[in-house]
């Protein structure tokens, strides 16, 4: 009788398996976190500032959904609105008081795999503009200085003033009163 004997080897596995697997491992984790790390947001800023209105701008940003913008007074958050990645970098503040200093903050949102990702908040603090100067007047003293008054502004902490001596060049002083004296004329 011709009895054949079978004998079975371990069959072993492929050397190059654990280094297959190390690195798809790394280089999923790249993929991760490229796609759930983003950066602030540059170039916040304010664009057009009047006594009313303030128009905040900033720069576009890679890997975002949208940029959310919130008001920021002491430690308070309060949002105020929502701008899409596809629209113009660009809000515009309404309806503010005049002479008072507002503040800022601007994430960027991304979303992947179901889960929403935010960037390290930009902040911004702008004052809008005072209001103008009403019923200013002026009247001589001397024959060679001059008394410039005008009714005090709100929220304003000074004056800026500017004037010529005979021609000469234009010079600017300050004021912290509602009366300004421009002497050796």
């Amino acid at each position: 009788m011709n009895r054949t004997r079978y004998y079975h080897t371990k069959r072993r596995k492929p050397r190059w398996l654990p280094i297959a697997i190390i690195l798809l491992l790394i280089l999923t984790g790249l993929f991760l976190y490229r796609n759930m790390h983003i950066a602030s947001v540059r170039g916040f800023s304010a664009e057009t500032v009047t006594q009313a209105t303030q128009t905040l701008t900033w720069n576009t940003s890679k890997k975002v959904d949208r940029y959310e913008l919130f008001g920021v007074n002491g430690e308070q958050k309060s949002a105020l609105g929502t701008v899409s990645a596809d629209s113009e970098t660009k809000y515009t503040m309404e309806k503010l008081k005049s002479g008072t200093l507002y503040s800022y903050e601007i994430v960027a949102v991304h979303s992947f795999l179901g889960k929403e990702y935010r960037s390290k908040p930009a902040r911004l603090s702008v004052y809008s503009a005072p209001d103008n100067v009403q019923n200013a007047s002026a009247s001589t003293q001397s024959k060679n200085s001059l008394t410039l008054k005008w009714n005090a502004v709100e929220n304003a902490k000074g004056y800026e003033i500017s004037y010529n001596k005979k021609g000469g060049e234009a010079k600017t002083a300050e004021a912290e009163q509602c009366e300004f004296t421009v002497k050796d004329l």
